[in-house]
Formats: structure tokens, sequence, C-alpha cells
């Protein structure tokens, strides 16, 4: 819940970068965070929707 928090923060009001990269939070794996993949989060984790997907990021990318 709080890497949602920070994925939010970061994307929406210029907090810092989640660590190790705001990749990780790429659900769709489009290869950018964005609102689609907040709300796929947001949804999953908060509103009972469909289960988070295994992330696209991978260290070293």
């Amino acid at each position: 819940m709080p890497d949602v928090i920070l994925l939010s923060n970061y994307l929406f009001q210029g907090g810092p970068a989640p660590f190790p990269s705001p990749l990780m939070g790429d659900v769709n794996c489009d290869g950018q965070l964005d609102l689609a993949d907040v709300q796929y989060l947001t949804n999953a984790l908060f509103l009972g929707g469909p289960p988070i997907v295994s992330p696209c990021f991978e260290f070293g990318d």
C-alpha cells in the first residue's frame, strides 16, 4: 500500500522517485509509469479488482 502512495506522489506531485526505478510500477509493460498503472494498482489493492500481475521491470534495465 505505501508503494502505491509513493508512485502516486511521484507521478502527480513531483515526489521522490521510487527506488530502484519508477518502472517497478509499470503493470501494463508499456515502458512508462502513468495513470493507467496507478489506477490498476489502486483497483487491485483497495477495490478488489483484478489480481496484480508480475512486474515488467527487471533489474539492470
